[in-house]
């Protein structure tokens, strides 16, 4: 059998049944995806509530990845709370991220530019790309260093449920041999205590939606090198 045969015969073809788009699979970088297929138009709506990453290309040490996204309509704003941990031994110690997109009238993007608040370190900014998503079980993003979408890509595949995956986000993960991301019942409980800590928090105050080279008010008190760490594991850097 030919390479081109074999290379056919590999290749994924998805029907990622919310968009209703064909996802063309195999031997791909993640950048190569990326770029191959536009931003989807999404109902902002139905996109908000809890998400859990659950894997991620290139692969970082993080675990325990959750999103929680919700519309603050005083600010025309979609808020941005990510918790995570780096801890493999103790994923149960958690860091909250808070940011805000400027979202006038709930009006998708193409690109969604936000920059996390981690303690009083405000992160460079990251746009991010949806590219697919059935709203009730996963999403596909691609991010970026850049407005352009041409610098340090990245993937990440989101689902609804912490531990159990659909059929489309396993093909993804598959096809792309994007490494998994911790995700289990010791995310949120310690075993070896009878109490769950709660993550490590900024504060309860919503944040600003804020422009690139704009500061954020929202800070808690970490230790500079750690958050350093922090930062630069997280945006592969």
């Amino acid at each position: 059998m030919s390479a081109s045969c074999c290379t056919l015969i590999f290749c994924l073809l998805i029907c990622l049944l919310g968009s209703q788009r064909i996802l063309v699979l195999g031997q791909m970088t993640v950048a190569d995806y990326c770029n191959t297929f536009p931003s989807m138009t999404i109902n902002v709506t139905q996109f908000m509530g809890e998400w859990y990453e659950v894997a991620r290309l290139p692969a970082n040490n993080m675990s325990c990845v959750q999103t929680n996204l919700s519309i603050n309509a005083q600010q025309d704003a979609l808020n941005v709370n990510t918790s995570f941990s780096y801890e493999s031994d103790e994923p149960w110690n958690k860091y909250d991220m808070i940011g805000a997109v400027s979202l006038p009238n709930l009006t998708p993007l193409s690109l969604y530019n936000f920059s996390y608040t981690l303690g009083n370190v405000s992160l460079p900014y990251s746009w991010y790309k949806i590219v697919t998503t059935d709203y009730t079980n996963f999403s596909f993003i691609c991010g970026y260093s850049n407005a352009t979408g041409t610098i340090d890509t990245f993937a990440l595949v989101l689902s609804r449920n912490q531990t159990s995956l659909s059929q489309e986000a396993s093909g993804l993960i598959t096809s792309l041999q994007m490494p998994m991301i911790i995700q289990n019942s010791t995310c949120s409980t310690n075993p070896n205590s009878s109490s769950t800590p709660s993550p490590t928090t900024a504060s309860p105050t919503s944040p600003s939606p804020t422009s690139p080279g704009s500061g954020s008010t929202l800070s808690f008190s970490i230790l500079y090198p750690l958050v350093a760490f922090i930062a630069l594991r997280f945006l592969f850097v």
